[in-house]
């Protein structure tokens, strides 16, 4: 109970926050953004014009979804957030509760899954920002409602192929997923449909998409992620770390599941749907995981996933007074309050700092409104639109466009992008640049030093850096409305020196 009271505020004031919570919440703007100008979502960057369209390294389906909304609702923050991780939170748990109404005939799973979710929320915490995570969730959980609906000819078959492709459109590891209908085969011969289904349909969304964006798809979604290698050293130490918290948690439920003492008679074929994805979603984990440079965010894909099951085991000890099922009911329980205390003693709820308010982001807005010419704010194109800028591309999405210059000047992609793309910073069309303190871009920097004055450094700034850490530079002829809040920026931040004259 007291996670749940801990945890479930602090959710609530997080989503309601309209600012930026993670750096990836700025480019889910961005990329909605892209598709409200109706520039394409996946483009080459061989010139200028990559510059405010860069694209995106993620399938379709996420941002396709965000489009179905008012442009009102997907250009404030905390309605993006609230879309990304309400609706895919709510519907997960209905399908878990029909799911497994289905598979072990038990009810109020799905309430049991939902509280554990909010009870070990603290260790997730990134799956309620705005970005594909709570929906790549939720579409594992379909896979899982496909495999349980009841066998009434080809079309639970069919239906089980197409829900494994919604997962591949909202992330290409979904593709992972086709593994389930294989080995469902070894227990119904009408899995080997799904298997067809689901590589069938992949590669027809594969080659529609191909058509619709041309080959800039395939460069996006399937060449540039590969530049972040595959560490299996990583990725084992990630799972140690990852999982050890709630291994006790989950060692008593799958001992239960393994055995005979089933609920309602059922046998391990009518719980492989479960067991299966469970799996899936731990080796979607696995290769996340040993992503060098990459996030490890589907590790919180298979934590609740495998709460589904540790559920189902909290519903049968508070129902049943067979001995087997309250002692590991027990287990399972002592399981949650071990891992909780072993969250609070590392620490872990620091990702679930209460979100202070909107100053900070109304600061900064006001900053780059005041500017007369046009700015970009490099991490946080959210702060260009709601001060009146032209949008323009975050820069670890270029940095992801031309990996190499993030890393080593001298490893530079010609096929990545073109270095033309820093012309409106090398023709001093962007009167002000906002640089993030961590992801230096060598290439960018000797371009703003060569023909920007420095300003300041925003971490020297009192009430933004907190927030918005970075090196802000304009061109020597800039200058600054008078404003009462922001009379000329020189003066209000400590740089005295006179704009030097071109």
């Amino acid at each position: 109970m007291y996670a749940l009271a801990f945890a479930l505020p602090v959710l609530i004031r997080r989503l309601a926050f309209n600012g930026v919570l993670e750096h990836s919440e700025a480019t889910t703007f961005y990329f909605s953004g892209l598709l409200r100008e109706q520039y394409p979502l996946y483009q080459y960057t061989h010139s200028p014009a990559a510059f405010y369209q860069t694209s995106s390294i993620y399938n379709p389906l996420y941002h396709l979804y965000l489009r179905a909304f008012p442009e009102a609702w997907i250009a404030n923050l905390s309605a993006l957030r609230i879309l990304s991780f309400v609706p895919p939170f709510l519907l997960s748990a209905v399908l878990v509760e029909a799911s497994i109404r289905r598979i072990l005939g038990l009810n109020w799973v799905g309430l049991l899954w939902s509280l554990l979710f909010l009870a070990l929320y603290p260790m997730y915490a990134w799956i309620d920002l705005s970005r594909p995570d709570a929906i790549f969730m939720l579409s594992i959980i379909f896979v899982l409602f496909t495999c349980s609906l009841k066998d009434s000819g080809f079309l639970k078959f069919i239906l089980v192929g197409l829900s494994i492709c919604v997962c591949f459109l909202v992330k290409q590891t979904g593709l992972l997923l086709i593994g389930i209908p294989l080995v469902m085969a070894v227990y119904e011969r009408k899995y080997l449909i799904s298997f067809a289904a689901a590589l069938g349909s992949i590669i027809l969304s594969v080659a529609l998409l191909q058509w619709a964006y041309g080959p800039a798809y395939w460069h996006w979604a399937f060449t540039i992620p590969r530049t972040d290698p595959y560490s299996l050293n990583q990725s084992i130490l990630l799972v140690a770390q990852y999982t050890g918290d709630v291994v006790i948690s989950l060692l008593a439920p799958f001992l239960l599941l393994s055995q005979k003492h089933l609920p309602n008679n059922r046998t391990l074929r009518d719980i492989a749907p479960l067991l299966l994805t469970c799996g899936a979603a731990f080796g979607l984990a696995f290769v996340s995981g040993g992503k060098c440079g990459g996030w490890i965010a589907d590790f919180v894909i298979y934590m609740e996933i495998s709460a589904i099951v540790l559920a189902i085991l909290l519903r049968e000890a508070l129902r049943s007074l067979h001995i087997n099922i309250l002692l590991s009911g027990l287990a399972v329980s002592l399981g949650v309050l071990f891992s909780i205390s072993i969250l609070e003693a590392r620490d872990m709820r620091h990702n679930l700092k209460p979100a202070r308010n909107e100053t900070d982001q109304i600061e900064l807005v006001q900053m780059v409104h005041h500017i007369k010419g046009d700015v970009w704010t490099t991490t946080w194109p959210i702060i260009d639109y709601l001060a009146g800028k032209t949008i323009k591309s975050p820069l670890q999405i270029i940095c992801q466009a031309w990996f190499g210059v993030c890393n080593t000047p001298s490893n530079i992609r010609a096929d990545y992008l073109d270095p033309k793309i820093w012309n409106p910073i090398t023709e001093k069309h962007i009167e002000a640049v906002f640089m993030p303190d961590n992801l230096a871009v060598p290439t960018l920097e000797a371009i703003l030093k060569q023909k920007y004055i420095y300003c300041l450094s925003l971490k020297n700034h009192l009430k933004i850096k907190y927030f918005y850490g970075g090196q802000m530079f304009w061109p020597s002829e800039v200058w600054v409305a008078s404003q009462t809040t922001c009379d000329d920026l020189r003066a209000t931040f400590g740089y005295a020196a006179q704009p030097a004259q071109n």
